[in-house]
């Protein structure tokens, strides 16, 4: 398991564009480890956002590295459809 060039979501998919972005990154798709993170932070962080509910951590984590010189320019985030959940998933820490 190691890290790879990050991609971004276009209108033609993932890709690598290192005008936007080139550190690297290691995705990791684990609901326990999502679990037990939540576990761990749902007291620290408020129950409810912009009128939407506190549920859990997006089971995505991701791990990135930056090195001298690497960056990911301005952007704004779309989101993740949790469809097995029925609810929306707004990935909004970076930790």
């Amino acid at each position: 398991m190691g890290t790879e060039a990050a991609t971004i979501n276009s209108v033609r998919g993932a890709e690598v564009d290192s005008q936007i972005r080139n550190n690297r990154r290691l995705i990791i798709d684990d609901n326990e480890w999502a679990g037990i993170l939540f576990d761990r932070v749902k007291e620290s962080v408020p129950p409810e956002i912009h009128e939407m509910s506190l549920a859990g951590v997006n089971e995505r984590l991701r791990c990135y590295e930056y090195e001298v010189g690497h960056r990911f320019a301005p952007h704004s985030d779309g989101f993740l459809s949790a469809v097995k959940l029925n609810e929306a998933v707004i990935p909004t820490w970076s930790i």
